[in-house]
């Protein structure tokens, strides 16, 4: 049986985006072409949902890990962080609730900050996990910085892949490694909730971020053929 976990990419149709565009290819047009190119064992392993996290069905987005592509700080205050951190905002903190929480186990685990293209995976806190906690019943995160702050990132060409390699490393050892630092909760993640890497802001073209994703994919599956 495959350990990859099933992926649930989103993404808003090219109207609904909050900055312009880079490319006239949508986001989830991009991924599936992408997706298509990957073997048809792997293909399975990804379903691709266009609309946003408040407007589709929290059936649609149930997962075990949600993925942030907060900034190094670990600030979630704008773009899909924001609609994520509104999401949690019932919470004790309100819509700080999920930076903080991102923030002490960055603080734990990385002296405070990540670096771009690293990633960090937490337990959410019993509060905030689980069905009781979130509609989409994630009950960890996964940390992924683009950039250390808002800034255009085309200029790095293997960010994209390397963020989603690290994704795949962290997530294989999460699940095999039930006493790996951040996991209090013991729970496998089969099912990652996640959007486009860099796309906003970071300014990488949807075609480019579906490809990069992709490829670091079918890379790991090759080279760990019992995960994939």
């Amino acid at each position: 049986m495959s350990e990859l976990p099933h992926f649930i990419l989103i993404a808003p149709p090219p109207h609904a985006a909050v900055t312009t565009p880079v490319s006239k290819v949508s986001l989830c047009q991009a991924w599936r072409r992408a997706i298509s190119t990957l073997p048809p064992e792997l293909q399975t392993r990804f379903t691709v949902l266009e609309g946003t996290l408040s407007g589709l069905l929290a059936d649609q987005l149930q997962c075990d890990c949600i993925v942030s592509p907060a900034n190094s700080f670990g600030i979630m205050d704008g773009g899909y962080d924001l609609a994520l951190s509104l999401a949690f905002a019932p919470g004790a903190d309100g819509m700080n609730t999920l930076t903080r929480q991102v923030q002490r186990a960055l603080h734990i685990q990385s002296h405070g900050y990540l670096p771009p293209g690293s990633c960090l995976i937490t337990s959410l806190p019993e509060d905030l996990a689980g069905m009781n906690g979130n509609r989409f019943g994630a009950s960890s995160i996964a940390v992924m910085p683009t950039m250390r702050y808002p800034v255009d990132v085309r200029w790095h060409q293997d960010l994209i892949y390397n963020v989603m390699w690290n994704l795949l490393v962290q997530v294989t050892r999460w699940n095999r490694e039930p006493g790996i630092a951040g996991n209090t909760g013991g729970k496998k993640i089969e099912r990652i909730l996640m959007t486009g890497l860099a796309t906003g802001t970071g300014r990488v073209s949807a075609q480019r971020c579906a490809k990069q994703m992709m490829l670091a994919c079918q890379a790991f599956c090759t080279r760990h053929a019992g995960i994939c």
